[in-house]
């Protein structure tokens, strides 16, 4: 019956015509919108897991480039790892040259939005407001899918979701001929180590 089962499809990565929509997109929203896109674009200029961008705890911009702590993440496994904080990195300028960065970080204290247990509430669109809860990464995948509205065929649309915002470069890095990425670098790249470098 195992065998039978549905095969396990993994989520695509966003195009370049899809990030640059975006992050033009952005501009134009409020600001309870723009912490929500923001935190995807952060997902995805940092190679970082929707769930591990849930666990942000210091969050500040040096000019375009965004730099976060999160405590803990899916490769930490043991209790030293889990109390380190793990270093994020991403250009706040993205693709478009336009700065989204800061300002997703301005919005992010405009809406009260400093929590020591999740970064990103779940969005109560019925009140338009914020819940006690954090966002799941299926409420986030909805969000993406709405972002990105027309840009993807309705019967595509399944194949994007919060976990093609960690692949996104990832899948750019290994595909480019212009720059050379070895593999250690695009293990790094996604947050990795090989096992023989532990510190």
């Amino acid at each position: 019956m195992f065998l039978k089962k549905h095969p396990l499809e993994q989520k695509r990565p966003l195009t370049l015509v899809n990030v640059q929509l975006l992050e033009s997109l952005y501009h134009q929203l409020p600001n309870s919108m723009k912490c929500i896109l923001g935190q995807l674009l952060f997902c995805i200029h940092s190679c970082c897991r929707w769930k591990d961008a849930q666990r942000l705890q210091g969050l500040w911009a040096e000019k375009t480039l965004i730099h976060a702590d999160a405590l803990s993440s899916k490769t930490a496994l043991s209790a030293e790892a889990r109390t380190r904080f793990l270093p994020y990195g991403a250009l706040g300028s993205g693709v478009n040259g336009h700065d989204w960065g800061a300002d997703w970080i301005e919005s992010r204290m405009l809406e009260g939005l400093e929590s020591e247990h999740f970064s990103l509430p779940s969005f109560s669109e019925r009140s338009c407001s914020w819940t006690g809860n954090p966002m799941s990464a299926s409420e986030a995948t909805y969000w993406l899918r709405e972002f990105l509205g027309s840009s993807l065929e309705p019967f595509n649309a399944h194949w994007y979701g919060s976990r093609s915002c960690k692949t996104t470069l990832l899948t750019w890095a290994g595909r480019c001929v212009q720059v050379s990425f070895s593999p250690t670098e695009r293990r790094l790249l996604g947050h990795h180590l090989e096992p023989s470098m532990k510190s």
